[in-house]
């Protein structure tokens, strides 16, 4: 996919994982939010993970969360991680 797609959709997983704020948060119920696959959200949860923009928990009862305070990261951030 296009760095485009990963953009929109790396800015989504974010604002879901904001919004939910809870550390239960999997790539299949981000997967779903954006109708794609949960092995497609994992890479992107990859890049922002080495960006340090979020945690996760690998396993069978992964789950990831922000790394910090939404309101602390910006676009610029996020593009950057996905570029």
């Amino acid at each position: 996919m296009a760095v485009n797609t990963q953009f929109s959709i790396a800015v989504h997983v974010m604002a879901g994982l904001a919004y939910r704020c809870d550390k239960d948060t999997t790539s299949g119920h981000l997967a779903m939010s954006v109708n794609t696959s949960p092995s497609f959200v994992r890479r992107v949860l990859a890049r922002l993970s080495k960006a340090g923009l979020v945690e996760t928990a690998t396993g069978k009862a992964g789950a990831c969360w922000l790394a910090r305070d939404a309101k602390k990261i910006s676009l610029l951030e996020i593009y950057r991680a996905v570029e």
